[in-house]
């Protein structure tokens, strides 16, 4: 779990959802769904259809992953966290 000032701003990152940039796109949808950011799931699901791939830090190595799969993967979290 994570601590209640993260959970309190999470709502800051909605406006990146809608970023120009395909890396910070998905980066905002993972933080939001490792918070549980319930007031993303609808821009999320709009994100499904996005197919822009980016490179994204991982513990290991850079992982290729796309936006959509970033979205999916935070509104499973969501559906897991309730």
């Amino acid at each position: 779990a994570y601590p209640q000032f993260m959970r309190d701003q999470a709502g800051c990152l909605l406006e990146y959802l809608d970023s120009s940039d395909a890396c910070v796109r998905a980066l905002a949808a993972r933080a939001l769904g490792l918070l549980g950011e319930r007031a993303a799931a609808q821009t999320l699901r709009s994100l499904l259809h996005d197919d822009s791939e980016v490179v994204l830090d991982g513990p290991d190595a850079p992982e290729i992953t796309r936006v959509s799969i970033e979205a999916e993967r935070a509104l499973g979290l969501m559906e897991n966290s309730q």
